[in-house]
C-alpha cells in the first residue's frame, strides 16, 4: 500500500545581525513555552541544532462513508521538526509527518 505524500519546502528565515547562539536560544524557550513535555521528544546540538519529535494519539479523524454506513476513522500523528542555525539566519527543514490509523470509533 502506498503512503500519500505531501510536498514541503525548507524555510529559511534571515535575522538582521541575529548571532547564531541568540536564535539558538530564543527558539529553544518557544519550544519550551508551547511543549508541554518538550524534553521527552527534543534533540539538540548546542547553537547549532534543535529538532523535536511529537507524537499524539487520535488526533486527526476522518468521517468515511462506504455504502454500509458511515464510520468515524481515528489517526495518530507523528512528526520531527528541525532547526539549523547560522549567524543571521535559522533553516526550518521540511516537517517529517506519519498518521497511522488506531481503529475505528
Amino acid at each position: 500500500m502506498q503512503k500519500p505524500s505531501i510536498a514541503f519546502h525548507k524555510i529559511a528565515i534571515f535575522l538582521n545581525r541575529m548571532a547564531r547562539l541568540d536564535s539558538y536560544k530564543n527558539v529553544l524557550n518557544a519550544i519550551n513555552t508551547i511543549y508541554r513535555n518538550p524534553q521527552k521528544g527534543l534533540s539538540v546540538v548546542e547553537g547549532e541544532s534543535i529538532s523535536i519529535t511529537a507524537y499524539e494519539e487520535g488526533v486527526l479523524s476522518i468521517k468515511l462513508s462506504n455504502g454500509l454506513g458511515k464510520t468515524l476513522r481515528k489517526y495518530d500523528l507523528s512528526y520531527k521538526l528541525t532547526f539549523l542555525f547560522k549567524d543571521g539566519k535559522i533553516r526550518i527543514n521540511s516537517p517529517d509527518f506519519e498518521a497511522k490509523t488506531n481503529g475505528f470509533l
